[in-house]
């Protein structure tokens, strides 16, 4: 019994120190408002590798799933919204950045400080995905695997 409380009390510690709630060490996957919520801005780093192709193609998948296509086309070349295959990026390109921008879309996003470092002609503002009243992307865990996706156009073109 000792030993499972020394145990639970080392990941709180710990959770403590990298900025994770319980409720982020209690569900394996949290939401990704959980994610956000429990970490300051620029500590969100994407666990998967954006070379790895079985991971860019689930995030495709899971991308073209919850609609993501309707406003970003269905190979990130862009619509309504910005493309997301060329070498422009709207609030910059950090994983972090990404994830928010996803989970709470651009007018929270820049309620939270962040600021467009370049421009693209969109007709709308990213709607929040993960977050607010409609709930999109319920996984961090999805929501990485996208971002992989996207991630790994960049890889293309860079090594291409």
């Amino acid at each position: 019994m000792s030993k499972n409380l020394s145990t639970i009390t080392t990941l709180l510690f710990s959770a403590g120190l990298l900025g994770l709630s319980a409720t982020a060490i209690a569900n394996e996957d949290p939401t990704p408002l959980e994610l956000v919520t429990a970490n300051p801005q620029g500590t969100l780093v994407n666990p998967f590798d954006p070379t790895d192709p079985e991971i860019a193609k689930e995030g495709h998948q899971i991308f073209m799933e919850t609609g993501c296509n309707g406003c970003h086309g269905g190979t990130g070349g862009g619509g309504m919204g910005p493309p997301l295959s060329n070498q422009r990026w709207v609030y910059g390109d950090e994983p972090d950045t990404l994830f928010r921008l996803v989970t709470l879309g651009t007018q929270t996003l820049q309620e939270n400080g962040y600021s467009r470092i370049a421009s693209e002609k969109v007709k709308a503002p990213m709607p929040p995905q993960a977050s607010g009243g409609i709930v999109i992307i319920e996984s961090s865990e999805r929501l990485w695997k996208i971002i992989t996706w996207i991630q790994s156009l960049h890889q293309e073109k860079d090594n291409g």
